[in-house]
């Protein structure tokens, strides 16, 4: 059975959903891509609960999360609010799950907490050698036009304009 909090992370509030043994110091957590939140990892989540702790975030700006103006919206701002919301957690160790996005947050806090890393799966990774960003993302990184992007942006809109790009 899933769990649900918000937890306030320095001023920005942040749903969780978790699921398995409460109160573990070890889990799974998983962290999610563009433009993606929690409920991508709920199938997941059925079938590794009755073993394991895991929990997965709406990471600022996304799903249910806060979406601050002040908020540091870098992988450098998003690694230090993850490094915060494991510690409200009581996550001591983590087997890091990270798609998209959420692989240069995930990495950032693997980097700086190696000690507490037991695994790491990295799924869509776009961090390459040469990487040249996508139209999309760089459309995302635009400031202003990023934001009014995400903000009218469907899953059904979104899936057109891929597919228009192949």
């Amino acid at each position: 059975m899933q769990r649900r909090a918000v937890l306030e992370i320095d001023g920005v509030a942040t749903p969780v959903v978790s699921a398995g043994p409460e109160g573990e110091s070890e889990a799974v957590v998983c962290l999610h891509g563009n433009p993606g939140y929690s409920a991508d990892w709920f199938d997941l989540m059925a079938r590794v609960a009755p073993f394991a702790r895991i929990v997965a975030p709406d990471m600022p700006g996304f799903g249910d999360a806060a979406k601050l103006d002040g908020f540091d919206y870098s992988p450098a701002g998003y690694t230090r609010h993850l490094t915060a919301l494991l510690a409200a957690l009581g996550v001591e160790r983590a087997h890091l799950i990270c798609h998209d996005f959420g692989v240069a947050w995930g990495l950032g806090w693997a980097v700086a907490n190696a000690d507490k890393v037991a695994s790491l799966t990295l799924v869509n990774v776009g961090v390459l050698p040469g990487y040249r960003w996508h139209w999309a993302a760089r459309a995302w990184r635009t400031p202003m036009l990023g934001e009014l992007l995400m903000a009218t942006t469907t899953r059904a809109g979104f899936a057109m304009s891929l597919s228009a790009t192949n």
